[in-house]
Formats: structure tokens, sequence, C-alpha cells
């Protein structure tokens, strides 16, 4: 009985060691696989990063414009401010029609404040997006999210602008009001 024990643990070992090693040979691959496997990837991603790169810098050109119209427009309304400061001393002076149309600049003035807030909450929504896309690795739903973020800044340079252009208006009759 104990040589029989003795045999069958001898002959497992032989059988299995056997195995084992045929297995480790059969399954390692040879570092010229790897290699080629490592650079398909590398160069996938080169690819990748190319389309997205000019999108990326279309981004960033453009927060950078957002940001100076941002501060031209705050410049703009602490002026305006200041005039008002002074029509606020001479208000006995206004005649009805400078009244309404100031009440007119300030109507505009608002309502183009409010297209700004209607705004303000989707690049954050698309750069959520973006992320999921970004760890699912779908390449068009990062290009997707991209678009649709220049999309936005591009909204917000154009009611910026509009927003700049009514206030320079308002700052000319602001003006012609003081003198």
């Amino acid at each position: 009985m104990k040589k029989y024990i003795v045999m069958l643990v001898a002959a497992s070992l032989l059988l299995t060691g056997s195995n084992a090693y045929a297995d480790e040979t059969a399954s390692e691959p040879n570092r010229e696989e790897i290699k080629a496997r490592i650079e398909s990837k590398v160069g996938s991603l080169k690819e990748r990063f190319g389309e997205i790169s000019p999108l990326i810098q279309e981004i960033r050109s453009n927060r950078t414009k957002i940001l100076s119209l941002r501060v031209e427009a705050r410049e703009i309304h602490e002026e305006i401010r200041e005039a008002l400061e002074a029509i606020r001393e001479q208000k006995d002076s206004l005649t009805d029609d400078q009244v309404e149309m100031l009440k007119e600049a300030l109507e505009v003035m608002r309502n183009s404040a409010q297209e700004i807030e209607l705004n303000a909450g989707k690049i954050h929504s698309e750069v959520l997006n973006l992320r999921e896309a970004r760890r699912n690795q779908n390449m068009d739903g990062v290009k997707a999210s991209f678009q649709h973020i220049i999309d936005v800044q591009e909204s917000r340079i154009e009611n910026i602008s509009e927003i700049i252009e009514d206030m320079n208006n308002l700052l000319s009759d602001l003006n012609s009001i003081i003198q």
C-alpha cells in the first residue's frame, strides 16, 4: 500500500511537472511580439492624439479670448458705473426721453446677461461627458465632446462681444447725457 502511494505521488509529480513546463514555454510570448504590440499601441495613441490636438488648441485659444473679453467687459462696466454715479448727481436735469433711453439700455443689458447665464453649466456637463468617453476609450465621443465645448465657447464669445457692444453704446449714451 505504501509503495502504491509513493508511486502515485511520484507519477503525479512527473506528469504535472512536465505539463507545467510545456505550458509555460508554449504560452510565453517572445520579446519581438511584445515589442510589436507595444509599438502598435503607441502608434495608435499618437494617431488619436493627432486627431484631437487641433481641437484642444482651439479650446485653449477660445478660453484665452473669453478671458480677455471678460476683462474688457469689466473695465467698461466700471466706466458705466462711474457714469451712472455722475448722472445720479444731476438726476433732476434728465428729460423723459433720456430716462426712457436709459431704461431700454439697461433692459438690453439684463437680457444679454441672462443669455450668458443660460450657457453657464454647459461646458461643465460636456467635461463630464468627455471624461466618461476617455474612460471608455471612445474616440468618437471624445471628439464630439470637444466639438460641443468649442460650440459653447464660440456662443459665449459671441454673447460677450454683443454685451460689450451694448455696454459701449450705453456708455456713449451716458456720456452724452452727462455733457
